[in-house]
Order: C-alpha cells, then structure tokens, then sequence
C-alpha cells in the first residue's frame, strides 16, 4: 500500500534544514539546498512517459498555496496532453517575439540606423544581402 503523504504546516516549512526535501503530495516538494534556500519543485511525468522536474519558484516569494495552485495548473495541463515546460518555454518565445518583432524588423531597424553613416555603394550592397540572402522570399524554392 503506497505512503499517504498529507500537506506540509508552516512549522514543518520553516523547520526544513538544508539538504533536506520534503514531500508535500502528488509530486510537489520543497527543497532545501546547502545554505537553507528554499524553493517549490513539481516532479511529473511527460505526456511523451519521460520524467521531469520544473520549478515553481523560491519559498520566499512562493508560499505553499501558491505552489499548490501552481502545481494544480500544471497538472491540469498534463491531463490535456501539453508538457508544462515546453509550453512555458513557447509563451517566453512569443513574448519576446513581441516585443521586438521579427528578424526582419529588427534588420530593418538595424539598416535604417546604419544606412545613414555609410556610403551610398555599402548601404546599397548591405540592401543587396538583406534582400536576397537574409529575408525569406515566397518565390524561392530550395531544393536538397
């Protein structure tokens, strides 16, 4: 018969000793490293069946609630089939993506900036190499 494992109290939190982990139920634990820092970790299993392990953040600014809710959405996500850390990693990408925009804009940025030093025969070779090497084009083909 598998080990009940009931919810860590604030007492037991703030009792952890460095090295230690402890288990706080269906995979979330605390850890403790060597200098007493204490941060919230889900263990999981990948949609794919692999194991994995994704941090929801240092007790300090994450208490046990908020780990928990953390670690419920995360669940939530498995069950629909999405890996929480891929899905993590692709938010971060759009938001940047965002933010700045695409290669193109941003080579655009670039070469509106630095057009204005050069002489006219670099700006227009530079213009050359943006649009026929950089920038993709619907009417190239590759072949392997």
């Amino acid at each position: 018969m598998p080990k009940i494992i009931r919810k860590l109290t604030t007492k037991e939190i703030k009792a952890a000793k460095p090295g230690e982990v402890k288990q706080d139920g269906k995979g979330l634990m605390l850890v403790v490293d060597g200098k007493g820092n204490k941060r919230w970790v889900l263990r999981y299993t990948r949609p794919d069946g692999r194991r994995n392990m994704t941090g929801l953040g240092s007790n300090d600014f994450t208490p046990a609630t908020v780990a928990r809710i953390k670690a419920n959405n995360i669940r939530e996500k498995l069950v629909r089939g999405i890996d929480p850390v891929v899905d993590k990693k692709s938010e971060i990408q759009k938001q940047r993506t965002a933010l700045r925009g695409t290669f193109k804009v941003v080579a655009e940025e670039w070469y509106a900036h630095k057009a204005r030093g050069w002489a006219r025969e670099t700006a227009r070779k530079a213009r050359e190499i943006l649009d026929d090497s950089l920038f993709p084009q619907a009417s190239k083909k590759t072949y392997c």
